[in-house]
């Protein structure tokens, strides 16, 4: 199955995981990333939990997490 992290190209198993793809990913690009601090939309901007299910073909984002309004 083929999936599209930014503009990297990763070749995974059948029924592999967003977490698969992000390990991938990270290991690819030596990129760090954390889903505390960041996240992955799909292309409609959808965000997707790590233990997300994948589609051949799917063409994801990473961004980082919007800050949290502090409460008073």
């Amino acid at each position: 199955m083929r999936v599209k992290i930014n503009d990297t190209e990763l070749t995974l198993f059948e029924g592999a995981r967003l977490k698969d793809a992000i390990q991938s990913y990270k290991t690819i690009t030596g990129r760090r990333f954390g889903f505390k601090s960041s996240m992955v939309v799909n292309s409609e901007g959808f965000e997707m939990l790590p233990d997300g299910a994948l589609s051949d073909g799917i063409c994801l984002l990473t961004k980082p997490r919007p800050n949290e309004p502090k409460s008073n």
